[in-house]
């Protein structure tokens, strides 16, 4: 369960002062919208209703993170950890993926319009069954996970 819970600026203060690990916190609510904070790792942490929308998070560490309610709108997630995230009601509109890595078992009904997937690693097609608006012609999908789907 995460722990404790921090401001918007006290996370961008201290990334800008080189420190990228922000894992298990409690950052629920948190803006961080329009910042570059590539390379970050958010592992573990609560960022539900968080909006992280228009932010540079290329090669970010989501890993279990809950992105419920999430604001990710035109964010750049590309070759980003997404494994195990929830992103139940989470808005991805135009959020760029391209590279990214999920292995997630649910994704609730995400809103993925005009989302960049190319290239990213996806592992379970039956968990995006219900998102909104996904293109995924570009992803790479695990073979042995498409026959039903």
């Amino acid at each position: 369960m995460p722990s404790k819970r921090i401001r918007g600026e006290e996370i961008f203060k201290r990334y800008e002062n080189g420190e990228t690990n922000f894992r298990k916190l409690n950052l629920m609510e948190i803006k961080l919208s329009h910042l570059v904070l590539r390379g970050i790792d958010f592992s573990k942490s609560n960022l539900e209703d968080a909006d992280l929308s228009h932010s540079i998070l290329s090669h970010a560490n989501f890993e279990n993170a809950n992105l419920m309610n999430a604001d990710l709108r035109y964010a750049d997630l590309s070759y980003s950890d997404l494994a195990g995230a929830n992103f139940k009601n989470a808005d991805l509109t135009g959020a760029n993926l391209i590279f990214a890595h999920f292995k997630n078992k649910k994704f609730g009904v995400a809103d993925f319009t005009g989302a960049k997937l190319d290239y990213a690693h996806i592992i379970s097609l039956e968990a995006i069954s219900c998102l909104k608006n996904i293109d995924i012609k570009n992803a790479i999908i695990e073979e042995d996970k498409i026959r039903d789907f």
